[in-house]
């Protein structure tokens, strides 16, 4: 069964995924190059050109298995008490740009609202609220995002906006932030 992006095991599925495709890549790769040079017994023949031509796409695939690499799946039981409430639940979401890499254990979205938790380096917190926010705001004016470092408060604010209405607009704002997840 395939993960989607914001599913609890999507990062390991997507982790094990990115390092079997680049290891096949690398093997093709080996593949041609080897049996360019012992059909022709030179380096300088077709073969080595399409090994190096593969080369491309399994650094691709390889440096994507780097990124998320350092990220692991959150605790399965804090997964199951944030399930329990009703809100659009986004699980390690690994979030890329051009400058850097940002990591989210959960993001909970209801009602024009986004809570982040972040399970490591409280000193990212307001970076990562900032990102989020400049990535929401622009297309969802009027969205209130905020991160959290410790787990019972994030809790229970996420309790209390499970009581409000849904906007339209929830899942559609869930679909902007697992665009920008790897």
């Amino acid at each position: 069964m395939k993960a989607e992006k914001g599913d609890y095991n999507y990062l390991q599925h997507r982790k094990i995924t990115q390092l079997l495709i680049a290891l096949g890549c690398f093997i093709l790769v080996m593949i041609a190059i080897l049996t360019g040079y012992i059909h022709y017994g030179t380096t300088k023949n077709i073969g080595t050109v399409v090994g190096i031509v593969c080369v491309i796409p399994a650094a691709k695939f390889l440096v994507t298995y780097i990124i998320m690499f350092p990220y692991n799946v959150p605790d399965k039981e804090m997964y199951g008490r944030l399930k329990a409430y009703d809100v659009i639940l986004i699980c390690a979401a690994v979030m890329s740009s051009e400058e850097k890499v940002r990591y989210a254990e959960f993001i909970a979205i209801r009602d024009k609202h986004i809570f982040v938790y972040l399970n490591h380096n409280a000193s990212k917190e307001q970076e990562i609220q900032k990102y989020i926010k400049t990535l929401i705001c622009e297309s969802f004016p009027g969205t209130v995002v905020k991160t959290y470092t410790d787990f019972e408060k994030y809790c229970e604010n996420v309790e209390r906006i499970s009581s409000k209405e849904h906007s339209g607009a929830d899942k559609r704002v869930a679909d902007f932030i697992k665009i920008n997840i790897i």
